[in-house]
């Protein structure tokens, strides 16, 4: 009986030990899958960010354009109002 109970006392520290290993493994394959899609994500926001940057500079271009047309036409309309003859701004 003492030798049955040191077999079995053996047989399930080996079972021990090789769910001990499953467990690691397991462990190490979701910390590398989780690693794997924080890079993913990483990217993804990286992406966006520079989507939203290009798309922002192009607004910021287009504002400043239509300002600077806008300015240019106050201007006119200034000169325009400062002429004696009406007429002498349509030419």
């Amino acid at each position: 009986t003492e030798l049955s109970q040191n077999l079995q006392q053996l047989s399930e520290k080996e079972h021990c030990v090789e769910f001990e290993e499953a467990v690691i493994q397991e462990v190490d394959d979701l910390m590398a899958a989780l690693e794997a899609r924080k890079l993913q994500l990483v990217e993804y926001v990286r992406q966006e960010r520079d989507v939203k940057v290009r798309t922002l500079k192009d607004q910021v271009a287009a504002c400043t354009a239509k300002l600077q047309h806008t300015t240019a036409l106050m201007q006119f309309c200034i000169e325009a109002l400062k002429e004696n003859d009406s007429s002498a701004f349509l030419q």
